[in-house]
């Protein structure tokens, strides 16, 4: 018979395994990870085993970038599947809430098997959920507050494993998620020991410990080194993105493009003036000419924009440019508790695609990507506050672009089939994702992928040309606002920001194959 078990890690502390420190519990039964550790937190039940089983419990998120997780058919601390309830600040925010189960392989990645928004739950912080795992098998269902998430099916841990509680702070040190009434009932099972040596790998590097929140576009000049600005300085790679120096930038050096002739174009937009302008270096980014100014963008009294803000500049096969910008109305700003945040009436926006066919010496009027036809009556603005544009050309030479929603629960999507010169209507695309504008690239073999914020630090990828995609979870962290850059075929180099107590612009290289997405270094 199934029998019943009540996991509480502080009274039974002989049979519990912890990941990167233990776990406490109060006097009310509630179950929290150690506040001043960063990165995963792990809780893992080792007295028994369990095959098949059912497990409850309740969580809430103590902030608002964190994740609520439960592990169950696990081996070590690299294998084994785990509930997700991960949260941001935007899908916090906008009252969007989201269950997920992933699995854990040997990279160190939580490759997401099943996500969903799950209607009637409320996304608010300190607010307790309820939440039922059922194990049958290689069949897993799960339920939050009743609410039941799609039916997965997944064959890779296929024996008894071991169950417990993870969760992880964006933010670094500071508050998690918490648990309370853990419950798992079933027949114990046998299988070898928790193994306690294994931990979580991390295969990212710091490029900058000090200006962390994001970086600019990735350019490689003609000499083969990377460059890439984040704050004051330009930082430089000649080892496709393993070591890197530093030097002061110039020019506010965020849209890098190498020429046919082996030059780096530097762009600029003023996001006042609307002037655009154009700096030359012949020296592989050593040295830069003065700016020029190549146009301007002029949207008539009609549309009183006050904001421009330029996103990814992408070259084409043919070797055209397109640079994406979006601009705004209004963009309120209220402090509260030492923090910004942007409430308020609900601004213009527009996104905006321009073209140039000689390297950006001239470009053309600006294209509305949220191409015709178009509901006139609510335009894409009242629908939503978009932003952010990341675009890319995919293998069979159509432009993608997703937009950064803000009350969306997805991102806006729009193709273009002529280069950029018009576009589709804009329309809810296929996932969630935030802070991504650089941070899209096609490798080699065809493999399109984007990587930004939620769940945590996650990358994209589509294999059939965006019409599908799989979502890896690669790192804790808050900002993303990262760029990558393929360095070798089907190898892509991500830059990103993540923890934000110390900020840490941190870099990864990732392969990306049929079935997987897999670190190097």
């Amino acid at each position: 018979m199934p029998t019943s078990f009540v996991l509480r890690p502080q009274t039974d502390k002989q049979h519990w395994s912890f990941v990167e420190g233990p776990w406490r519990e109060d006097d009310q039964g509630m179950i929290t990870a150690p506040p001043e550790l960063g990165d995963e937190n792990m809780a893992i039940y080792t007295e028994h085993a369990f095959g098949d089983f059912e497990a409850e419990y309740e969580f809430h998120w103590d902030n608002a970038w964190t994740d609520a997780g439960f592990v169950f058919r696990g081996r070590d601390a690299q294998h084994f599947y785990v509930v997700q309830f991960p949260c941001v600040g935007q899908q916090r925010r906008a009252e969007h809430f989201w269950a997920a189960i992933s699995k854990a392989d040997r990279t160190g990645f939580l490759q997401v098997l099943k996500m969903e928004m799950m209607h009637g739950v409320t996304s608010a912080l300190g607010v307790w959920h309820h939440a039922r795992l059922k194990v049958t098998g290689n069949e897993f269902q799960l339920w939050v507050n009743d609410r039941p998430l799609s039916v997965v099916i997944d064959d890779t841990f296929a024996g008894p494993g071991y169950v417990g509680l993870y969760t992880q702070s964006g933010l670094g040190e500071g508050d998690r998620s918490s648990f309370r009434n853990v419950r798992v009932t079933g027949q114990p099972a046998s299988a070898p020991p928790w193994d306690d040596g294994p931990q979580p790998p991390h295969h990212y590097g710091v490029l900058d410990a000090v200006h962390g929140s994001g970086c600019c576009q990735i350019a490689r000049a003609a000499n083969g080194d990377l460059i890439v600005g984040s704050g004051d300085n330009l930082h430089r790679s000649s080892d496709n993105g393993r070591t890197w120096t530093s030097q002061p930038a110039l020019h506010g050096q965020s849209l890098i493009q190498l020429d046919k002739d082996g030059n780096l174009i530097n762009f600029r937009a003023d996001d006042k003036t609307f002037e655009l302008y154009r700096a030359v270096s012949t020296d592989h980014g050593h040295t830069w000419s003065d700016q020029e100014q190549v146009g301007e963008v002029k949207f008539g009294p009609d549309r009183p924009y006050q904001e421009l803000v330029p996103s990814i500049i992408l070259r084409l096969h043919d070797d055209s440019l397109l640079w994406f910008l979006w601009a705004r109305t209004k963009h309120e700003r209220t402090i509260l508790k030492g923090r910004v945040f942007t409430y308020g009436p609900v601004p213009n926006f527009i996104n905006i695609c321009l073209r140039s066919t000689d390297n950006g010496r001239t470009w053309s009027d600006w294209v509305d990507i949220d191409g015709p036809p178009h509901d006139d009556l609510t335009p894409l603005y009242h629908k939503d506050r978009h932003s952010e544009i990341s675009a890319a050309q995919t293998r069979d030479g159509r432009v993608i672009a997703l937009s950064r929603p803000d009350e969306s629960p997805f991102m806006w999507e729009t193709w273009s089939s002529d280069g950029g010169r018009t576009w589709t209507p804009q329309s809810r695309g296929p996932f969630a994702l935030y802070a991504c504008t650089y941070a899209i690239c096609t490798t080699t073999s065809g493999y399109l992928l984007i990587g930004g914020r939620f769940p945590a630090i996650a990358v994209q990828v589509s294999r059939d040309n965006g019409m599908t995609w799989q979502c890896y979870q690669i790192d804790t962290g808050i900002w993303a606002n990262g760029a990558m850059f393929e360095v070798e075929p089907d190898v892509v180099l991500f830059i990103y920001g993540a923890k934000n107590q110390p900020q840490e612009l941190r870099r990864q290289l990732l392969r990306v194959t049929k079935d997987n997405l897999e670190p190097i270094g």
